[in-house]
């Protein structure tokens, strides 16, 4: 099962949220012909300025 993480900067509405997870999903089942059920796909928002290295 692939885990996918997906960073963004900025806040969506959560039907957004929903079709951004499954857009990357549909791609990675077309792209690596992955099993549509072997889904783990999480999307973390960060606020524009933060710096996950600090």
């Amino acid at each position: 099962m692939p885990s996918t993480l997906i960073e963004v900067r900025r806040s969506y509405t959560p039907d957004e949220e929903v079709a951004i997870i499954d857009a990357v999903h549909g791609a990675l089942v077309a792209a690596f012909r992955i099993p549509v059920e072997d889904r783990y796909v999480r999307l973390a928002v960060f606020e524009p300025g933060f710096d996950v290295n600090v």
